[in-house]
């Protein structure tokens, strides 16, 4: 097993943050933006049901406050009840902010681009 990770005062590195759902939360975590050891706090944030607003917006402004986060993916049905806080707050350069899709969100597209292709493919063996 390799040395365990530790932060020097040279470390430059920045870590990125999630807010969201289950599956998009663990999806990130599975590609390993996880990080326990050198936060004070974790970096990730699997909202369900039983968290208020009032939670996620706490995570989200510790997220924004702390200097070693660079970027911030939300889930995009969490946004918006996020935007309120987030237009309150002074804007920096850093963290950048970026919301991503949710499963859930992406399968309404999905089906069209589907429906399209077979439509054109039906169209175009139906003409002689």
């Amino acid at each position: 097993m390799g040395a365990p990770v530790s932060q020097t005062q040279d470390d430059v590195r920045v870590f990125i943050g999630v807010i969201g759902d289950e599956d998009t939360t663990l999806g990130f975590l599975l590609a390993g933006i996880g990080e326990t050891k050198i936060l004070p706090t974790k970096n990730y944030m699997m909202v369900t049901n039983d968290n208020s607003v009032t939670d996620v917006e706490k995570f989200f402004v510790t997220l924004y406050q702390n200097s070693n986060i660079g970027i911030i993916l939300v889930a995009s049905d969490i946004w918006h009840y996020l935007l309120p806080a987030y237009n309150g707050m002074i804007k920096r350069k850093l963290p950048i902010i970026l919301e991503v899709p949710m499963k859930c969100t992406m399968t309404t597209p999905l089906k069209l681009k589907e429906r399209e292709v077979v439509k054109r493919k039906t169209e175009i063996e139906a003409k002689p």
